[in-house]
């Protein structure tokens, strides 16, 4: 599955704040210097962008926070296998989720 991880760095004597962007199965990254006009959120989402062009990607992809200063960034289609678990615990594995069907 294609992943990318968008990494933040501080700042140090000699580079600026930055979030690195990386591929994975491949490795291949970008760096993209923070822009403290954006959030921290919109930081790691302009470098996946910037990355997934770099790539020639396209799709949806989803990100959510992984530790601290660390985002990945998933591709969501139908191919993907999702595992689902609804707020009363049930939880169902699927090669698509479809939420008109209830969960085991």
């Amino acid at each position: 599955m294609k992943t990318i991880v968008t990494k933040y760095y501080g700042p140090t004597n000699t580079l600026g704040a930055r979030i690195v962007a990386t591929s994975k199965p491949k490795g291949k990254g970008t760096i993209f210097g923070y822009d403290h006009a954006l959030n921290s959120e919109e930081n790691h989402n302009a470098a996946a962008l910037r990355l997934m062009d770099k790539l020639d990607w396209s799709g949806v992809m989803r990100g959510g926070g992984f530790a601290e200063g660390t985002m990945v960034w998933v591709f969501d289609d139908d191919a993907s296998p999702t595992i689902v678990r609804d707020e009363f615990g049930n939880t169902a594995s699927r090669k698509a989720y479809d939420p008109a069907i209830p969960l085991d």
